[in-house]
């Protein structure tokens, strides 16, 4: 038993030293990461809630959010010469090196772990890659990938646990849906990239793009004012 524990001690040891290493490039996973393995903003929700509960709550939500917004003026369109007529067929390439690219992690109703898929992907990628390109060319997606495993989560640590508003849903998606959605993003932001429909100040979604350029430019617009003094 002895040997048994030593074994699941340095295997979690190697577990989370991967975890942290691969993360390294990236501060905020990281330090979700470290506050898991700390421990640290980890509230269970209250049994006094059932699943009957908060899909009621948030259906409520929902519908309540369409019906303050079902007046609003419909939104206008800047007329453009650029067309998206299809979706460009994706090679093996294209999609090994998205699988090969996927973090560590799944959903409760993925049948293999996302390590596994990663180290099988040369044997399924031309399988991957004809279901992605049958799902580009005739516009449907699986009904399979539109199926996710929703865990409600406490916004705050120190909220009360009865009180259903207090949470947000977390919807978890398969791999192979998130999979599929990463290339279909990539053509779409390469497109609008390529004919320059992106906002400038759009940081979201964009690639070198973050919180961090959109405060820096506007301090820079700040400071510019401020000497300029306009």
């Amino acid at each position: 038993m002895c040997a048994y524990h030593r074994l699941i001690g340095r295997k979690g040891e190697a577990f989370w030293k991967s975890l942290i290493s691969e993360q390294r490039s990236r501060p905020k996973q990281l330090w979700q990461f470290i506050d898991r393995l700390l421990g640290r903003g980890r509230m269970h929700g209250s049994d006094d809630i059932s699943a009957g509960n908060f899909h009621s709550f948030f259906d409520k939500k929902v519908s309540d959010i369409r019906a303050s917004t079902s007046s609003t003026a419909a939104p206008s369109f800047t007329p453009t010469d650029c067309v998206f007529s299809d979706f460009r067929s994706l090679t093996h390439d294209d999609v090994a090196l998205a699988v090969r690219s996927l973090p560590n992690k799944q959903c409760t109703s993925d049948p293999i772990p996302t390590r596994l898929l990663k180290e099988c992907a040369t044997e399924l990628t031309p399988f991957l890659c004809h279901l992605f390109n049958t799902s580009l060319s005739t516009g449907v997606v699986p009904a399979a990938f539109k199926s996710a495993y929703i865990c409600p989560f406490l916004k705050m640590p120190d909220l009360d646990t009865v009180d259903v508003k207090n949470y947000r849903p977390i919807s978890n998606l398969t791999v192979l849906s998130k999979l599929l959605e990463k290339l279909v993003s990539r053509q779409l932001l390469e497109y609008l990239s390529v004919n320059q429909l992106l906002p400038d100040r759009r940081s979201a979604y964009r690639a070198f793009w973050s919180t961090e350029t959109a405060i820096a430019g506007l301090l820079s617009d700040i400071l510019l004012a401020l000497d300029t003094g306009t």
